[in-house]
């Protein structure tokens, strides 16, 4: 069995991204924004179609808001202890 080469598949990714760059780079702005709009509406009409996704969606989305409410009260407690006339 062939070990997968995990250089290649970052060059790749890195060139992948450099092209969307590029094609960003050469929208407008009301460009970028619709192509935005259209992108939420396709991903939102998919989710609609299929309650796990959007119950993964609903996971996925509070799993972050908790990771950054912790940090957010990490950064605040050690600012106090750091700080504690502050």
């Amino acid at each position: 069995m062939n070990a997968p080469d995990f250089t290649a598949m970052a060059e790749q990714t890195q060139r992948v991204l450099a092209f969307r760059r590029r094609q960003a780079h050469a929208m407008s702005p009301a460009a970028r924004l619709e192509l935005l709009a259209t992108l939420q509406q396709q991903a939102f009409s998919s989710m609609r179609s299929n309650p796990a996704a959007i119950e993964a969606f609903v996971r996925r989305n509070h799993h972050q808001r908790r990771l950054s409410n912790v940090r957010r009260l990490e950064a605040e407690m050690r600012r106090c202890v750091e700080e504690p006339n502050a």
